[in-house]
């Protein structure tokens, strides 16, 4: 079985510091109490992050975009030697967890 969640260190990618998305309360507002965005980005030498954007979402893309890409964007990795593209899968749940 392939393992659903990202590993957060993979090969010289290692990530500092995750912060995590809001929930949006528009998403409440409609009863959408979960739900999951894959964000594709740029890991820059200084560890920094570039270039987000979404390439799946489930529910329905606009619902979960803007806080998954506002929290990766202020992620922090090791600093590496080239830039590197990757993407990851940010769960939401309004319960936490």
């Amino acid at each position: 079985q392939a393992q659903q969640q990202p590993v957060l260190a993979v090969g010289d990618l290692v990530l500092m510091e995750r912060v995590e998305p809001k929930f949006p309360t528009r998403a409440l507002r409609d009863g959408i109490t979960s739900g999951e965005v894959t964000v594709k980005f740029t890991v820059q030498t200084d560890g920094t992050v570039t270039d987000t954007s979404v390439i799946a979402a489930k529910p329905r893309r606009g619902i979960f975009d803007d806080a998954a890409m506002r929290a990766v964007l202020r992620w922090k990795f090791k600093p590496i030697s080239a830039p590197r593209d990757t993407s990851v899968i940010i769960g939401f749940n309004a319960g936490g967890g």
